[in-house]
């Protein structure tokens, strides 16, 4: 009789687990999306010399930090509380490792920002057509990884590391025409 009465009880606490599992993706999923915006933003204003676009980007990094610290405190608080599964503890593990990775594309973004102000002060050595180029393509590989993440997606996953000899690429093209472009 005991283990029927408990049955239902630990149904209704593995949805309650669920549960908070869940809000932790939509959090860092909502973290991720916020750091594309960031970037996103942080090129348009390079682009576009926009000091007041970049001036916007430096003052939303702070969301990001905000909500690093907040995922992070959850993941703290439910490996305290509910001593997880093993494959819990690695989403929570893991999940608090891409925390910390988005809050540094933020930072980034914010770098682009600062320079961006700098820039747009002076004509541009050339259109900016790589750079664009690069970061959408660093971006598509950012949601591409946290969708890897979400679906536990192996194969997607070996496809976005392959990417990334692309961007490399993009980097040392750009890098030689800088540097031709300084020699002159």
């Amino acid at each position: 009789m005991s283990e029927n009465a408990t049955a239902p009880e630990f149904h209704v606490m593995k949805r309650f687990f669920d549960a908070e599992l869940e809000t932790f993706r939509s959090q860092l999923v909502r973290m991720g999306e916020m750091a594309i915006e960031h970037v996103r933003a942080a090129i348009k204003a390079l682009v576009e010399g926009s000091p007041s676009l970049a001036d916007e980007v430096i003052v939303a990094d702070d969301q990001l930090d905000a909500l690093e610290v907040m995922i992070d405190d959850e993941a703290i608080r439910y490996m305290n509380l509910r001593a997880p599964i093993a494959s819990d503890l690695r989403l929570v593990i893991v999940g608090m490792k891409t925390s910390h990775d988005l809050e540094r594309v933020g930072d980034e973004s914010t770098s682009i920002a600062k320079r961006a102000i700098k820039l747009s002060a002076e004509p541009p050595l050339k259109p900016y057509i790589d750079i664009p180029r690069m970061a959408n393509i660093a971006l598509e590989m950012l949601r591409d990884a946290l969708d890897c993440f979400l679906q536990e997606d192996e194969a997607k996953a070996i496809a976005v590391c392959m990417r990334d000899r692309e961007v490399d690429e993009l980097n040392r093209q750009l890098y030689r025409e800088l540097t031709s472009f300084m020699v002159e």
